[in-house]
């Protein structure tokens, strides 16, 4: 409000959750409100055609930045499937676009998508290892094993250089875990963390998009031999911990990582079966929890 009445001439945009202004709306002085003009939320597509006009303004510019024509702008997306667009919004339309073209190319075949809707989802054919060649599989180990034998995994576990090379590496783990899952698009991974380093890669789960909620895997190597540093580190991470509870209410687990033996099973915490391959300590420095 302090704003809104020093910088008169300028306009003030209020950027919150739905939730968090009938907060402010219903326990605030009436006069609060009255300053503001709420804008209308997103709702549905009210046509097809304007459902069908977004996906095929995006894929068309796509096409065109690879050279490519196809038989008609919305492919593989035909165009009888959009009488399904008014039950979706712009974004959700976008998301059911981005699903199919994922399956097509993990699939390697293209089907034309026919309805919207997820319970007109077409059969695809079981995959199978045998398109795959001998050749094939041996260029990829012997790229494997040179990028193996090249790696300085030294440089990771040093206390001098913790916070230059840990974040990449969790980063590409974290990221590659993510591709993993195909059409699951509710995990997200921080960007590097700049000069003030307290974690070296964050995970995140949207939960709820009408509420913004969350929940997050936080990790953070802790390379130094010095005792009281390795507490210092910890402890940082610990306080900023309770402070973006306390702000945001997400909820968060934390795995410290510390050369020793490596885990035998992922941790319980881990939202799937799979983990990254990253060692998690039994040491007492160790923790996670919510």
């Amino acid at each position: 409000m302090a704003i809104r009445q020093t910088m008169r001439r300028t306009v003030a945009v209020v950027a919150c959750l739905p939730a968090a202004w009938e907060s402010i709306r219903d326990r605030a002085t009436a006069t609060v409100a009255d300053r503001f003009r709420v804008t209308a939320p997103l709702q549905a597509l009210p046509t097809p055609d304007i459902g069908r006009a977004i996906l095929e303004r995006r894929f068309v510019a796509r096409y065109a930045a690879t050279g490519f024509h196809p038989p008609y702008p919305s492919w593989p997306i035909l165009p009888g499937a959009f009488v399904d667009a008014p039950d979706y919004t712009p974004r959700q339309l976008l998301i059911r676009a981005d699903t199919h073209v994922r399956q097509c190319l993990k699939h390697d075949e293209i089907v034309e998508l026919g309805h919207l809707h997820a319970d007109s989802q077409p059969a695809w054919e079981p995959q199978s290892d045998k398109g795959i060649g001998d050749a094939a599989t041996s260029a990829i180990d012997r790229h494997f094993a040179e990028y193996r034998r090249r790696a300085v995994p030294a440089a990771a576990v040093d206390h001098e250089g913790e916070d230059t090379s840990m974040p990449e590496l969790l980063g590409a783990a974290i990221t590659a875990w993510i591709a993993e899952r195909d059409t699951d698009q509710s995990f997200t991974c921080d960007p590097p963390p700049g000069s003030h380093v307290v974690l070296h890669a964050r995970l995140r789960q949207s939960l709820d998009h009408e509420t913004d909620d969350e929940r997050h895997w936080a990790f953070r190597a802790v390379a130094a031999t010095n005792a009281v540093a390795a507490q210092n580190r910890i402890k940082r991470r610990a306080a900023q911990r309770v402070s973006a509870r306390t702000r945001t209410g997400a909820r968060c687990s934390y795995c410290a990582i510390r050369r020793g033996p490596l885990a035998r099973r992922p941790p319980k915490w881990w939202p799937t079966s799979t983990a990254p391959a990253v060692a998690r300590s039994r040491s007492p420095t160790t923790t996670s929890g919510p």
